[in-house]
């Protein structure tokens, strides 16, 4: 049976907000261990190269369009892909329980290369679907 993908109308830009401690923190042990399931449950090469990508944006760049578009207490779908054949890693969010009314939200990530390059589908309907819980605190 196939997926239902969210609407794709727009890339997500990257928001600045200011750092200050009434932002709250993430509790990055959850969000490790969901990266590690996605990839199979170890703790690859694949995963720390992402956990490393993520971290340092994850608060202040992509949690709060995540919130603005989807609220707290959300539990998301994301898949991970290539598009084409570039260096550029796409990262697209969606709400499962919204998916007619609310458009996925979707990051670039760039500097992937190597070997890491070879874990991810270059073909968005061959990405695996990942259930990011726990994803804002």
């Amino acid at each position: 049976m196939p997926r239902s993908d969210p609407p794709r109308d727009r890339e997500s830009q990257f928001r600045q907000y200011s750092q200050d401690n009434s932002m709250p923190k993430r509790n990055k042990k959850n969000f490790f261990d969901s990266l590690s399931k996605f990839f199979g449950g170890k703790r690859s090469s694949t995963t720390e190269m992402l956990y490393g990508k993520l971290e340092p944006i994850w608060d202040i760049n992509i949690a709060p369009v995540l919130i603005e578009a989807f609220g707290k207490g959300t539990t998301l779908h994301l898949i991970l892909y290539l598009e084409g054949y570039s260096h550029e890693l796409t990262m697209e969010v969606w709400d499962p329980k919204h998916v007619e009314s609310k458009p996925s939200q979707v990051f670039k990530l760039s500097g992937i290369s190597g070997n890491e390059i070879n874990n991810f589908p270059k073909d968005r309907s061959k990405a695996s679907i990942m259930t990011l819980e726990n994803w804002h605190d």
